[in-house]
């Protein structure tokens, strides 16, 4: 690395470093073509986890030594991208992804405002999502790191319209909020009451039936009492698939009590709104389309490349008047040039990454103008192609087996996995818990059974 203060941080060999970036580019080729091989999980050898405990640098690396050093890493994923990763409800991306990833790198642009191209992508598949989940054309949306974000982000907009957005500034006083989700739902809806100043018990969890979908009767009673002892409910959060067990709690009924209540209706649909693309299971998400927010991931069922979420807020008027104060970089005129015609509501970090969706076509279908249709479900536009019927595919064995987390099934499907396109069979193990909540890896190779 050149010792010159003046040399700027440019590299000072171009042809040199586009021959790096060329062979680490090829580096990473070769290990997704060969995604199918091997184990589905290899640990980190301690020798190169070594190399990552080293004391503060006083000098840098030349860019063959970072490449050499990042190719390293290649072998040593968490899992997902194998065809017979069945561990944690984790998309697997795709090798066209780099494609994007290094568009984004190159443009490295802050996605929180101003005018460039990456807002026109951002405000483009919003409208996407606003069409695909049947959202009206006042609705607006984000895109952000994943649904635990996009949840503080709807119930923020929820908090603030039930006290006349007065929290904004005064705080939440002697409100007495309270909010209700199903005892199956995610963890990132108590941690955003948690965030929020709400307090996490302020969620209500509400028991489930036999189907491990919310006992609503059980729902009416919680309300009722809440309001016996002068609490002020103002949430109530549907869950479109469990990451336990993939159940999906009455959406329809839900949105009649919410109504009934004047209750915000938000739907966390992390794990299985996108199952609107598979027709015969369309009409189950229909009323995904009355809610007043959802959060959903594009990292899971699109397989799109971490980290890539959204939420969805079917008034934009209070979605805009729920952010964040807006910078005082600068002041006066010039401010109000530069700052007042942002093109979308900021989130609530105002420098955010270009993220992007760039599913394969096939089996995963890309949301384009031309990837959906029409169709049967409720009006919901399945998939023209089959690409939607092996996304089902995916959902089933994984809500199976996180019912199941001890023992094995057998699996005997000569089908191509959603994942990477590898045809798969054998047995899945589903090892006990490991100390997190999820259930250990499967190490073995591709060609190993693995079964106990």
């Amino acid at each position: 690395m050149a010792d010159d203060p003046d040399a700027g941080l440019d590299p000072q060999d171009w042809p040199a470093f586009r021959d790096t970036a060329h062979a680490l580019l090829d580096a990473a080729m070769d290990k997704m073509q060969a995604a199918r091989e091997g184990r589905v999980w290899t640990p980190f050898p301690p020798g190169i986890k070594a190399a990552f405990d080293q004391p503060l640098p006083e000098a840098g690396q030349d860019e063959e030594a970072l490449a050499a050093q990042l190719a390293s890493l290649l072998p040593y994923g968490a899992g997902n991208t194998h065809p017979r990763f069945f561990g944690w409800v984790h998309g697997s991306g795709t090798p066209q992804n780099l494609l994007a990833e290094i568009t984004a790198s190159a443009i490295n642009a802050n996605a929180g405002g101003r005018d460039h191209g990456a807002i026109y992508v951002e405000r483009q598949v919003i409208r996407w999502c606003r069409e695909l989940f049947g959202f009206p054309e006042t609705a607006s949306g984000l895109i952000v790191s994943g649904t635990s974000l996009a949840t503080v982000i709807a119930l923020k907009v929820a908090r603030d319209m039930r006290l006349e957005f007065a929290s904004r500034k005064g705080g939440l006083a002697n409100a007495r909020l309270v909010g209700y989700a199903s005892a199956e739902a995610h963890a990132c809806n108590a941690r955003a009451f948690d965030i929020l100043g709400l307090g996490s018990d302020a969620l209500r969890r509400i028991p489930v039936n036999d189907r491990f979908e919310m006992d609503t009767a059980a729902l009416r009673a919680a309300i009722a009492a809440d309001r016996a002892v002068g609490l002020q409910p103002f949430v109530l959060i549907g869950t479109a698939g469990t990451v336990n067990t993939g159940a999906t709690d009455p959406l329809t009924e839900l949105t009649g009590i919410a109504a009934t209540e004047n209750l915000w209706f938000h739907v966390d649909g992390a794990f299985g709104a996108l199952g609107t693309l598979v027709p015969g299971l369309a009409a189950r998400f229909a009323a995904i389309a009355r809610a007043d927010s959802l959060a959903f991931d594009f990292h899971k069922w699109l397989h799109v490349n971490y980290d890539a979420g959204c939420v969805l807020v079917r008034d934009e008027a209070h979605h805009r008047h729920a952010r964040p104060c807006r910078r005082q970089s600068l002041a006066g005129g010039i401010r109000a040039r530069t700052f007042a015609w942002l093109p979308g509501p900021e989130g609530l970090v105002p420098d955010r990454r270009f993220r992007h969706a760039a599913p394969r076509r096939g089996d995963r279908e890309e949301l384009s103008a031309g990837g959906v249709s029409g169709g049967e479900g409720g009006g919901r536009p399945p998939l023209r192609t089959d690409g939607a019927r092996r996304s089902q595919h995916l959902l089933l064995p994984l809500c199976r087996g996180r019912a199941r987390r001890r023992g094995a099934r057998r699996i005997e499907r000569r089908d191509r996995h959603p994942s990477s396109g590898a045809r798969y069979s054998g047995t899945v193990h589903h090892p006990p818990e490991g100390g997190n909540g999820h259930p250990r890896q499967s190490h073995e190779s591709p060609d190993a059974d693995l079964g106990p």
